[in-house]
């Protein structure tokens, strides 16, 4: 708890606006919304849905309503039905759907004080037979993350270098990876001013998953499970992100 308390005070950070390509932007950041389509085959090619790029690195992409929680080559994809400016000021909207599923949604991002807010918004409530398998995930680069802490309301923890996580049995019997923290909120990287990020859930508990258990090119994920009998925002998250002055300097 000491940890959290002190990072905080460390946050520095700058408006988000809409670019007239429709990717947020500030001084050190960018924050992309469906620029690069997934592909049909290879689905897992780590450059489609949300992406952070922060201090000229990217460090998170891959942000979308995904059926597993570490998605892999062969897992479904959505089909994206277009992108659009919300009604507000540098609010963008990507219109999304697992048509086979019945499943169609919004993700929804619009800047605030310190970084972003990002919405899965439903008119129509959940399929039952998705409940408990679509969230919302997004995946952070696991090099960067190495070896460096994350902070929950309660705990701390490591990035671990190696794919070791917890795992447990499906009811399949197939091997599934367990999360690493559960928490309302999560502070990756605390202790590095260059990647140190901020996600706080208004909407249910984030889970942070190391994909490589399941893949050699899994990426730590970070997760909330989309609710059923709701409609309208199921899932909102706060993201902050720091800022350095001449951040990419810094880190070459």
């Amino acid at each position: 708890m000491f940890l959290l308390v002190f990072t905080e005070s460390l946050w520095s950070s700058t408006d988000l606006h809409l670019s007239q390509n429709d990717a947020l932007e500030a001084h050190g950041i960018s924050v992309l919304l469906f620029h690069n389509q997934y592909h049909k085959v290879f689905g897992d090619q780590k450059m489609s849905g949300l992406e952070i790029i922060l201090h000229d690195q990217r460090i998170a992409t891959n942000g979308d309503v995904r059926l597993s929680a570490t998605p892999a080559q062969w897992d479904p994809i959505p089909e994206v039905e277009g992108r659009k400016r919300g009604a507000s000021a540098d609010e963008v909207v990507a219109l999304c759907s697992y048509s086979e599923r019945e499943l169609k949604y919004r993700i929804d991002v619009r800047p605030e004080n310190g970084g972003f807010r990002v919405a899965v918004q439903l008119d129509d409530p959940l399929p039952s037979g998705l409940v408990g398998k679509a969230g919302f995930d997004l995946e952070f680069v696991p090099d960067l993350y190495f070896g460096k802490s994350f902070v929950t309301g309660g705990s701390t923890g490591i990035f671990p270098r190696h794919s070791d996580g917890p795992m447990e049995r499906a009811p399949g019997g197939a091997a599934e990876p367990m999360p690493l923290a559960k928490s309302d909120k999560i502070v990756l990287s605390p202790e590095d001013p260059l990647t140190r990020v901020s996600i706080n859930s208004e909407s249910g508990p984030i889970l942070l998953f190391d994909g490589r258990n399941q893949a050699q090119n899994g990426w730590f994920v970070v997760r909330t499970l989309l609710p059923a009998k709701k409609t309208g925002d199921v899932v909102v998250w706060h993201v902050k992100l720091n800022v350095v002055p001449d951040g990419a300097a810094a880190r070459s």
